[in-house]
């Protein structure tokens, strides 16, 4: 049964047992959904149009009698069937003229600032402007901006006749563009779906997606636009409205004003106040803050600044005040500063302020003034040589005197880790809450860079809970920017990027414009860690056009070039490198992994000799044990191509470091991947292919077991295969040109010949490096296979009652959406089989974390979805717990200790989903396996409710008898 029967369904024409069998198809099928519905809002617009004085008449043609049409409820349809059912019945006009219909039936303004690919529909209109209320977070004057989704919901009221006409003449392009500017973006993203490709098509695709509020989507679909056709209108107006909509104000201005280079009547004219406006209101921001902070630091010579004006700008006046403290050379100059402090005191909600002029006032100002001059010395401009520096520091540390010491460490450039527990005591001292979150930031860096990113991330979080509570901004941006650079280090986008974008308005609410640039490159940063390379171009260039920076376009020249890099664009990698500024800085590990890239396919040995010599000198720093091992896996990574001896040498090592390290050690797990890459690469010119498989189940943390197996590795553009079938010979596939683009298409990755080779085998395992572990379809269904990964030991052969855990009928929040699930089934299980049950209310996380650690088996009958708002791959949705929380992710279940080594059964949609990283397989799945599992099912794509009780009580039965889990699941799934 397949979609050709749709319209026959609809119609109630199927036989009875035709239609019982299309309506199971339906359950299953997507496409047949979608168009169903659209069929429904068809027939209701008819409905619609039987109503209006100026429908069109219906040509009663002879038709045979039909049965009454049954309306399946919930149930699907194609909008192509739908509006050709509509337009046969219309008087069809031969004359039929699209712009003059749609200009009868366009209002005098536009209430939507996007432009439609399609020249009836995109004539210049004045933007009818709605002044809802400011933008959320967004510095552009609502007076000439309105966000996409505002003003008139229902769109220009273009009629159904119009419509008709456009399909009858086959205007694929203008007849989406007419329902979009309805308002009806259901039927036209239905419609999309359907369509080819095509410039204004994938305008259109990006129309949606942004009115949607997937602005990133929309910037991407824009960017393919724009790289086959840079001059496309409709595309370079719409990008500005995508980067506008993400609060990204000079990269909107900058698209804008290529907009207006286009000399398009009316629309340059617009697109040219728009780049004015935008522009206007960050200089105005930009020359606030100057302003602002320069009349704070008037405090430094005496000179306090009003005290309205203070109450105004506390955030940014009360750096000041400290350093004006300790500046102060006489008792006098101090307390001129006592009602700067007591307004400041009184912003905050404590004494703190005050009570430091108080403390310093009472000392002996003549015992101050040599530490005093001390101090200034240290923050004049140009600072000190490092060595005066030192000298400073140590004769602030001999005179007692805390603040200037404290003010001292806080300044000078030396190397921290050496006074690092001092600098956090001197802060904590007076328990001013101000200082006190500097130090609870100078800890949590320390404690990452020593390895203890768990303790640090925790101290993190708690600060940030605390400070973000409180209206009042002292230093919880900048905690904020330290969780972020920890969740980035760690590799968790979707964590960075909550907690960036709430710093960010912060930062915006408290008027702190300079803070904004680096908030930004960290969203660049993780739009670049989940593969947005669009959104990352987005977001980096905002900085840059923010500040002549050169720390800023270092980094950002970085991103760009690894950003190329990751789309195997090398030569615009090199080039995007290359416009990289030094800024007397040491070698970053990205750069030194984009040169070790880029030296396999072009380098010279003088390239690398000056790399290696760069690297030398990067070791030589202060590096957190991760870090240095993939220092030398990306000197192994640079040799691979010109001295594979030297090469292999700097991989071991960098490998035997990194497996030293914890698993969650995020430098580690990067450096452990690619000097395994490295190798695999290496081996496939000189290395036994059983020597290449036990190389890649080392790479996977697996156990390699006799029999058949399959070894894959995606490397950048290289391909590497390597099967062994049922009766041990080896077949070996090695393609150091595979790949033109990062994108494959799993189910056709492995060729035939190697699909025969396994065809004989009783069961596959498969050992792969990300982005391919856990792809389904990498071998055929008709094949036993599964992946292998680091899973715990399997279940004592004739262990007592195995103990099985059935997660069922969880209530997640109602907001959400999610309808309840049938219960599986509660037939009795074998003899010796003990069923634990967590149902209801009772499956919180908490609950299901608990009793994960005392079984041998678990199913888990749950919602799945992915939310990359709350963890970068799925999770699974559970009753909550008493603080709310119910999401069973992927980062809580690698943290569990399962000893009993479970199987475990994750019934749930999207539950093998896995995120698009490169350095290392991140899935649910995945994680199960970290924390002990011994195996575990998931499936890959949405799975049917009604069937899914029987399929995995069926399988799990199966797998507790001992049969082999790959086998039940091929058996099952054929049958």
């Amino acid at each position: 049964m397949d979609c050709s029967s749709l319209p026959e369904f609809l119609e109630g024409d199927l036989p009875p047992g035709a239609q019982a069998q299309f309506e199971q198809h339906l359950v299953e099928c997507a496409a047949c959904q979608a168009a169903s519905e659209a069929a429904l809002q068809m027939r209701a617009l008819g409905e619609e149009l039987a109503q209006r004085p100026d429908r069109p008449h219906a040509v009663a043609p002879p038709v045979a009698p039909r049965r009454a049409r049954r309306w399946p409820v919930g149930a699907a349809a194609v909008a192509l069937a739908a509006v050709v059912a509509l337009v046969v019945f219309w008087r069809r006009d031969p004359a039929f003229d699209p712009d003059r219909q749609l200009a009868g039936e366009l209002a005098a303004h536009r209430t939507r600032m996007e432009r439609l690919p399609y020249a009836p529909l995109d004539r210049h209109r004045d933007l009818e402007v709605m002044r809802a209320g400011p933008s959320q977070g967004g510095p552009v004057p609502t007076e000439i901006w309105m966000r996409p989704g505002a003003g008139s919901s229902s769109g220009d009221r273009i009629s159904i006749a119009t419509l008709g006409e456009l399909e009858r003449h086959h205007e694929g392009v203008a007849l989406i563009a007419a329902l979009i500017a309805r308002g009806d973006l259901t039927e036209a993203a239905s419609r999309l779906q359907h369509a080819g490709p095509g410039n204004d098509l994938d305008v259109e695709r990006a129309l949606v997606a942004e009115r949607n509020g997937q602005a990133s989507a929309a910037l991407t679909l824009l960017d393919q636009v724009l790289a086959r056709a840079p001059r496309h209108a409709q595309a370079l107006w719409n990008r500005a409205v995508a980067l506008a909509d993400l609060d990204l104000p000079l990269a909107a201005a900058e698209a804008f004003d290529a907009c207006a280079a286009l000399g398009e009547p009316g629309w340059s004219d617009e697109a040219a106040q728009m780049r004015d406006a935008l522009r206007s209101g960050e200089n105005a921001r930009l020359s606030e803050l100057k302003e602002a902070v320069k009349t704070c630091k008037q405090m430094y010579d005496g000179t306090p600044p009003a005290l309205d004006f203070v109450r105004r700008h506390a955030a940014l006046c009360r750096p000041s005040i400290y350093v004006a403290v300790r500046e102060a050379r006489t008792r006098d100059d101090l307390l001129r500063l006592l009602p700067v402090a007591r307004i400041l005191d009184e912003v905050a909600g404590n004494t703190a302020a005050t009570d430091l002029v108080n403390r310093i006032a009472a000392q002996d100002f003549q015992r101050r003034a040599p530490g005093i001059e001390l101090y200034r010395r240290l923050r004049a401009r140009p600072a000190p040589p490092l060595a005066e520096q030192a000298r400073i520091v140590e004769q602030l540390r001999a005179s007692g005197l805390r603040d200037l010491l404290l003010g001292a460490l806080l300044n000078v450039k030396l190397p921290r880790a050496g006074f690092i527990d001092e600098l956090v005591g001197l802060a904590r001292a007076d328990h001013d809450p101000y200082l006190e979150e500097i130090a609870i930031e100078y800890d949590a860096t320390a404690k990452e860079a020593s390895g203890h990113a768990i303790e640090a991330e925790a101290s993190l979080r708690q600060a940030v809970q605390q400070c973000a509570a409180r209206d009042v901004e002292l230093r919880c941006t900048y905690l904020q920017a330290a969780l972020v650079e920890l969740y980035l280090a760690r590799h968790r986008p979707t964590d960075a990027t909550e907690v960036a974008r709430a710093a960010l308005g912060r930062s915006q609410r408290a008027g702190n414009y300079w803070d904004e640039r680096a908030l930004f490159g960290y969203l660049g940063q993780a739009a670049q860690l989940q593969r947005d390379y669009a959104l990352m171009r987005a977001y980096i260039r905002e900085p840059a056009l923010r500040v002549d920076d050169c720390w800023q376009t270092l980094v950002d020249q970085e991103a760009l070039a690894g950003a190329e890099l990751s789309e195997l664009r090398l030569a615009r990698a090199r080039a995007e490198l290359d416009r990289a500024p030094r800024c007397d800085r040491p070698l970053s590990l990205t750069r030194a992994q984009i040169e070790a890239e880029l030296a396999r396919s072009a380098a010279t040995p003088a390239r690398i000799a000056e790399l290696r010599g760069e690297l030398d000198r990067v070791r030589q720093s202060e590096l957190a044990p991760g870090a240095r091992a993939r220092v030398d896996a990306i000197e192994g990574r640079a040799l691979a191509a010109t001295d594979p001896a030297a090469a292999r040498a700097a991989l071991d090592r960098a490998i035997a470091a990194a497996d030293a390290l914890p698993v969650d050690d995020v430098e580690a797990t990067k450096a452990r991947d690619l000097a395994y890459r490295t190798l695999l690469g290496l081996g496939a010119a000189d290395r036994t292919a059983d020597q290449q498989l036990h190389l890649f189940a080392a790479a996977g943390r697996a156990a390699l077991r006799d029999g058949c197996a399959l070894g894959a590795m995606i490397d950048g553009e290289r391909l590497l295969l390597i099967a062994r079938d049922a009766a041990g010979k080896l077949v070996q596939v090695s393609d150091p040109h595979a790949f033109k683009t990062p994108d494959f298409d799993a189910r056709t990755l492995v060729p035939a010949s190697v699909v025969n080779a396994l065809a004989g085998c009783p069961r596959v395992d498969v050992l792969a490096l990300a982005p391919l572990y856990g792809q389904p379809q990498l071998l055929p269904a008709e094949l036993a296979w599964s992946y292998r990964g680091p899973a715990g030991a399997p279940t004592a052969a004739g262990a007592p009652r195995p103990s099985v855990l059935v997660i069922e009928d969880a209530r997640p929040p109602a907001t959400l959406g999610l309808p309840a699930l049938h219960s599986p089934s509660h037939e009795p299980r074998e003899a010796g089989v003990g069923v634990v049950s967590l149902a209801g209310a009772e499956a919180t996380p908490r609950r299901v974390r608990d009793a994960l650690a005392r079984t041998d088996f678990a199913e888990i009958h749950a919602h799945g979805f992915v939310d990359l708002g709350i963890s970068d791959v799925s999770l699974i949705a559970l009753s909550p717990d008493a603080d709310g929380s119910f999401a069973l992710t992927a980062r809580v279940i690698a943290g569990l200790k399962l000893p009993r080594a479970p199987f475990v059964a994750l019934a749930a949609c999207d539950a093998a989903y896995t995120a698009p990283y490169l350095h290392q397989p991140w899935s649910l799945p995945y994680a199960f396996l970290l924390a002990g599992a011994r195996g575990v099912l998931a499936p890959a794509t949405r799975i049917p409710d009604q069937e899914a009780g029987g399929f995995f009580r069926a399988v799990g039965d199966q797998i507790l008898r001992g049969i082999d889990p790959a086998v039940v699941l091929r058996d099952q799934r054929l049958a």
